[in-house]
């Protein structure tokens, strides 16, 4: 787990994953640098007390905890613009970023991934120790089949919530970004993403995934009969990655009663998850900047 960085103080450790081999450990969890944190204050808006969230974002397929983020110019939104966005709402925000080794990851079994989804909880609780923490409201941004193991996370915290009872009760909403959601044309999407992303067929990991749909397609239907008490929004690209449209506006929705579903315009499987620091990309972002805005908001309402 690594905090981006904001505008203050700054710690680090290195984290490493419990409960599996050291080989293993590395391949599953390569991505995975430091934890830092960085507290935001934003000095033209210094009213107190601050409202507090947590938002816990999750990469796909080919990404990893920072370049999925990462814009050609260097800029990444959950850094340099969403902190920014919240804190003009009296909101300080704690952004989280989870790295993995995707590739390997979805090359394996579902109970693989489903170790990935533990650790994930694991880290969340270790930074949520205080009482002020174990308050804060927990959002999720995922990308791509990041929404998987975010939906596998979720639900092993609801079967296990006498673990892991203070992520149950704070989940308030997450984002899904090009997630493929439809049961039925799941492994079909996946394998769109794996050509997509590399240009080419990866046939070993298209075939590994095939293999583990019906899993994933019962992953997502506990996720469904669970989300009462979850904000959810689903965000579908609108251009083509490589000539076709990876997860359309079908497969990205969830259909659920209350899901709020955009289209970024000028946003394609890849960059759908990354802005510039042009205005044209401000304009880009406005959309998910204010959905995200509008999600926390709704959260820290109904935590009061």
């Amino acid at each position: 787990m690594a905090f981006f960085e904001s505008s203050c103080v700054t710690w680090g450790i290195q984290l490493a994953p419990r409960s599996l081999t050291k080989m293993k450990q590395e391949q599953m969890l390569r991505s995975t640098r430091f934890l830092r944190e960085q507290i935001c204050h934003h000095p033209r808006y210094p009213r107190y007390p601050v409202q507090r969230v947590d938002i816990i974002a999750v990469h796909g397929l080919g990404g990893n905890w920072l370049k999925t983020w990462e814009a050609n110019d260097g800029a990444i939104w959950l850094r340099d613009r969403l902190p920014q966005l919240l804190a003009e709402r009296n909101i300080q925000a704690r952004i989280l970023s989870f790295g993995y080794n995707a590739n390997f990851i979805f090359l394996k079994a579902v109970n693989d991934i489903e170790i990935v989804a533990g650790e994930l909880l694991s880290r969340i609780d270790n930074v949520r120790t205080t009482d002020e923490q174990k308050k804060t409201p927990i959002i999720f941004v995922a990308h791509s089949l990041g929404g998987l193991v975010v939906k596998a996370a979720l639900n092993k915290a609801w079967t296990e919530n006498f673990h892991y009872q203070n992520i149950v009760d704070k989940a308030a909403g997450c984002v899904f970004l090009s997630v493929p959601h439809q049961g039925a044309d799941l492994a079909k999407n996946a394998a769109t993403i794996v050509t997509a992303l590399s240009g080419h067929g990866n046939n070993k990991l298209v075939k590994a995934i095939m293999r583990s749909s019906e899993e994933w397609r019962k992953v997502g239907q506990e996720f469904v009969f669970r989300t009462a008490n979850i904000s959810i929004a689903t965000v579908f690209e609108t251009q083509k990655t490589n000539g076709m449209m990876v997860v359309d506006q079908e497969s990205a929705r969830l259909d659920l009663y209350g899901e709020r579903t955009e289209g970024l315009p000028r946003s394609d499987h890849g960059n759908i998850c990354k802005f510039g620091d042009s205005p044209d990309e401000s304009d880009r972002f406005r959309g998910l900047g204010y959905l995200v805005t509008e999600m926390v908001e709704s959260a820290l309402e109904r935590a009061t």
